[in-house]
C-alpha cells in the first residue's frame, strides 16, 4: 500500500499495485496474436529498432513496445505523445485479453494465461475480483473509453501545473475521483 502522511495520519492512496515490464509486454502481444495501433506519422527509430509506416496496422510485441518507447519520433510535443502511444498499447492489449476469442481459442486461452502469469506482477493482498477489474481497466486507458489522466502540467516542459496538480492530487486523497473531471485530467495533462 502506498500512502501520505497529512496532519500526521497515514492516509491511503494506492490499496493494490500491478507491474508489467518490457519483456511482459511483448509477451502478451505475442499471447494475443498482436494488436493494431494507429501512428499519426511513419516512425523511424534505429535505437528502438522502429520502423513503421503511417495508419493503423497490426503488430507483435516487439514492435508494439517499440511504438511505446520510441523517443525520438514525436517531433511536437515529445514524451507526452509517447505517453499517448504507451495508453494505446495497454489500451490495444486490454480489448484482445478480454475479448471472447480469448476464452473460447484454447490457445490463445492458455499463451494468454502462461504469459500473463510471467508477465504481470500483483501486489500482496490483490483478490481474483481485483485482477479482472484491472484487466478491464486496461481497456480504457487510451482515454477514449474512459477517464485517463496525466499529472496536470503548464507546459511542454513538463512543469507541473502548481493550482490543477494541487487539486488533482487532493481529489485523490479525499478519496474523491469522482469529483476529478476532466478539467483536471487530461490525456496529455496541459489544460483542455
Amino acid at each position: 500500500m502506498i500512502g501520505v502522511i497529512r496532519d500526521g495520519i497515514e492516509t491511503e492512496l494506492v490499496e493494490q499495485v500491478v507491474e508489467i515490464g518490457f519483456g511482459g509486454v511483448i509477451n502478451m502481444v505475442d499471447a494475443v496474436g498482436g494488436i493494431e495501433i494507429c501512428p499519426q506519422q511513419a516512425m523511424k527509430d534505429p535505437d528502438a529498432r522502429l520502423d513503421i509506416k503511417k495508419g493503423c496496422q497490426e503488430v507483435d510485441g516487439l514492435t508494439a513496445l517499440a511504438y511505446s518507447r520510441s523517443r525520438k519520433t514525436y517531433a511536437a510535443r515529445g514524451d507526452i505523445d509517447r505517453a499517448r502511444a504507451q495508453r494505446a498499447v495497454v489500451s490495444a492489449i486490454g480489448h484482445e485479453a478480454v475479448s471472447p476469442w480469448s476464452i473460447i481459442n484454447p490457445i490463445r486461452y492458455y499463451r494468454l494465461n502462461m504469459s500473463a502469469a510471467e508477465a504481470v506482477r500483483v501486489s500482496e493482498g490483490t483478490s481474483v475480483f481485483s485482477a479482472a477489474r484491472f484487466a478491464y481497466a486496461m481497456t480504457r486507458v487510451n482515454g477514449e473509453d474512459g477517464l485517463t489522466c496525466t499529472v496536470p502540467i503548464a507546459d511542454l516542459a513538463v512543469n507541473w501545473d502548481p493550482e490543477r496538480s494541487k487539486e488533482l492530487f487532493q481529489h485523490i486523497i479525499d478519496d474523491d475521483t469522482d469529483g476529478i473531471g476532466r478539467r483536471l485530467c487530461t490525456p496529455t495533462g496541459l489544460a483542455p
